[in-house]
């Protein structure tokens, strides 16, 4: 004889008996943890995003700081500038965030979350880049404490840019309260 197994479901709705007592003033602070592997870029780019009419007339070293959220796909799904580049520059890189693709960040259990990922784009000077070996070709970033004038005494003297966000500028942008 067949044993004929039945299983019920039973929908479940669970709901506040009351509303939740909020004092006015009062200050509730959310913790979110990190993901525990983070996203990162799948071919990583080695050269700069496209350079504006406007930038290699003016032979701009620039930089552009953002915050890039990156979905659960790797999806760039949008781009919060910290600091922009001018120059035309900006429109350039949003469009070309717009293409990245990354692997996605992964919580404690392996499950893909959103993320939000601090991204530097990065335009040397176009002719610099262009004259000069790879070899030779250096950050003068590095060089340099705050950025100024480089090359001088050349044709194309190139104001170097070496900008890097406080931990407050990042936070304005993704409007969190500063930490203490």
């Amino acid at each position: 004889m067949k044993a004929l197994g039945l299983l019920l479901l039973v929908p479940v709705v669970a709901w506040a008996e009351e509303e939740p007592r909020v004092q006015p003033g009062e200050v509730i602070t959310i913790y979110e943890t990190a993901p525990k592997k983070p996203a990162k870029q799948i071919r990583p780019k080695r050269i700069p995003p496209p350079y504006s009419d406007q930038a290699i007339l003016e032979d701009r070293q620039r930089r552009a700081w953002a915050v890039l959220d990156v979905d659960e796909e790797g999806r760039v799904t949008s781009i919060r500038f910290i600091r922009k580049a001018g120059y035309g520059l900006d429109e350039l890189a949003a469009k070309e965030a717009k293409n990245y693709r990354f692997t996605p960040a992964e919580d404690a259990t392996g499950r893909k979350v959103p993320s939000r990922i601090l991204w530097l784009f990065e335009w040397p000077s176009y002719f610099r880049s262009r004259t000069m070996s790879v070899v030779s070709f250096s950050d003068p970033c590095k060089r340099m404490k705050s950025g100024g004038p480089l090359n001088l005494d050349s044709i194309h003297p190139v104001e170097v840019d070496c900008y890097v966000p406080t931990q407050e500028e990042i936070q304005k942008v993704l409007g969190v309260a500063p930490t203490p």
